[in-house]
């Protein structure tokens, strides 16, 4: 089988596709013959070595969607044929894997598997920030940086949906559209309009609820400036670098509320993966968000360009793997 190994950090050159032996499953795992594969900025931060990122050798991903093809001791709930989807599941890049068995969950029909593993990380992430951080209903207006790209979507359609008032920012005009129909109110072009400006002018100076910001270092400043008294900041990434240094004194004048939001709290629990798994796609379903979503395809063996557009920060959407 083909696998992704990084045998050094450093750029998508170091992305590597190598021969490997199917690996068999071990106790409480399943074997996975995977058909689409997420990419994701975990992706790039295990590449780069950031964040929680193991030592090299080690290949990317941990979320996507295949076919049980066969069960390691103690599986009960699942047998060789399911369509699955899976997340929190080192070494995704790969065409088998073995994951363990309640990172997975089964797909229902109406979802493919290009559309489940495009939303699997993406998808959860924004369930999890939206219902669990900072539970958002139609009393709340939210401010949401890059609301056209994976989880900015989400968290946009969703929002929406809860009858929220939806604010926050893209990169470019296309981004723009992307965001409209999605069902932001006000859309900010980040290069070109000044955000504190703008929001604190649409919310007459009051601020907004909450800012769920996956950039990091360039934008936390300006959001606690658009942010209400007792408001929540929400950072879940750092696309623009890790916030360092920050100044809890910066919180004193509307004593805001600062949190970092990790996937992980979520899935780690069974009931609850499996409980925010089929809310994800009830939502996805049933809401009409599935016809206005981007998904960008690559072959397995164009790994390289398909990190090299999400770094560029010129996706639209979700982007994918197909094996």
């Amino acid at each position: 089988m083909k696998k992704v190994v990084v045998h050094q950090y450093g750029g998508p050159e170091v992305l590597k596709i190598e021969d490997y032996p199917i690996p068999a499953p071990k106790k409480d795992e399943v074997l996975i013959h995977n058909q689409y594969i997420s990419v994701d900025y975990t992706d790039i931060y295990w590449r780069t070595g950031q964040l929680d990122a193991p030592k090299p050798p080690l290949t990317p991903g941990k979320a996507g969607a295949g076919i049980i093809t066969k069960l390691g001791e103690g599986v009960t709930n699942f047998k060789i044929g399911d369509r699955v989807a899976y997340i929190q599941t080192p070494g995704a890049y790969s065409e088998y894997f073995t994951a363990l068995a309640k990172f997975v969950v089964k797909l229902p029909d109406q979802i493919s598997f290009k559309e489940a593993a495009s939303m699997m990380m993406k998808g959860l992430t924004a369930e999890a920030l939206i219902k669990k951080v900072y539970p958002v209903d139609s009393d709340k207006t939210i401010f949401i940086h890059a609301m056209a790209g994976g989880v900015g979507s989400f968290l946009t359609a969703w929002g929406h949906s809860l009858g929220a008032t939806i604010i926050g920012t893209v990169g470019t005009a296309e981004k723009e559209e992307s965001a409209r129909r999605l069902g932001a109110d006000l859309v900010i072009n980040r290069h070109t309009q000044d955000l504190v400006k703008e929001t604190n002018s649409f919310t007459h100076n009051y601020g907004v609820d909450v800012v769920y910001d996956g950039i990091g270092q360039a934008t936390v400043y300006d959001s606690l400036k658009i942010l209400k008294i007792l408001g929540l900041y929400v950072n879940f990434g750092q696309v623009s670098g890790p916030v360092k240094d920050f100044a809890l004194g910066s919180l004193a004048e509307r004593t805001q509320y600062v949190t970092f939001a990790n996937i992980n709290t979520f899935v780690d629990d069974l009931g609850l993966m499996q409980e925010m798994s089929y809310e994800l796609f009830n939502f996805y379903i049933e809401s009409g968000f599935k016809k206005h979503q981007t998904i960008v395809d690559f072959p397995f063996d164009e790994v390289i360009k398909a990190q090299q557009l999400l770094e560029s920060s010129k996706s639209v959407g979700s982007i994918v793997l197909k094996v």
